[in-house]
């Protein structure tokens, strides 16, 4: 059958393993040829959906990492201003207590 050595430079090397092979199944090189350029056709489809989808994996792995940035810094602008509110009370109480032992 045919077997494909390599693509360069978009220059098919094919090498024929059995031209009996190929007489007995009605296949002449340009078959071959032909199968090759299918395959390569099918396997750039392929390439270029898996880019597609590499491409919207990290358009949602962005949009998530945004949304998680944005909760966390949400929060943590809360915990500041909750600590800061307890230190406040606790200011005051000290004074109260200092006055109170006086």
């Amino acid at each position: 059958m045919c077997h494909f050595l390599n693509i360069h430079n978009n220059h098919k090397i094919i090498r024929i393993e059995d031209e009996e092979e190929l007489k007995k199944e009605n296949m002449s090189i340009e078959d071959c040829i032909k199968d090759f350029d299918e395959n390569r056709n099918r396997i750039e489809k392929l390439k270029k959906k898996i880019e597609n989808e590499i491409k919207e994996i990290n358009k949602l792995y962005d949009k998530a990492n945004k949304e998680v940035t944005e909760s966390y810094k949400l929060k943590h602008e809360k915990l500041i201003k909750e600590e800061n509110e307890i230190k406040g009370k606790l200011k005051i109480e000290v004074a109260k207590i200092k006055e109170d032992l006086k």
